[in-house]
């Protein structure tokens, strides 16, 4: 009887060490699936960051733009100059901006 009892405890203890180290397989692997989202979120986080900076920096030109007076003659070629400056920004910071953005 005891040698019975003795081998269902050696398989008892095996089972429950095969499903602790299953469960630690899954856990990395989850954890390590949340790190990565967390890198693609923090990317995305920073991304989301800089084209703000960039749009604020681009605000008072804008407003700039706006209070151009129509009778003005200067004034087109202004926003023109105020325009092609923001789109040469936007190439150099590898931004995607049309002039309807504008």
């Amino acid at each position: 009887m005891n040698d019975t009892l003795w081998i269902v405890s050696l398989l008892f203890g095996f089972a429950v060490l095969a499903q602790t180290f299953t469960s630690a397989y899954r856990l990395r692997r989850e954890v390590k699936i949340l790190q990565e989202e967390l890198v693609a979120s923090t990317q995305n986080l920073y991304e989301c960051q800089r084209r703000n900076d960039w749009l604020e920096t681009h605000l008072e030109d804008l407003l700039d733009a706006a209070q151009l007076r129509s009778d003005d003659p200067q004034s087109g070629d202004k926003l023109k100059q105020i325009v092609q400056a923001i789109k040469d920004d936007a190439v150099n910071s590898n931004f995607s901006v049309r002039v309807s953005d504008i």
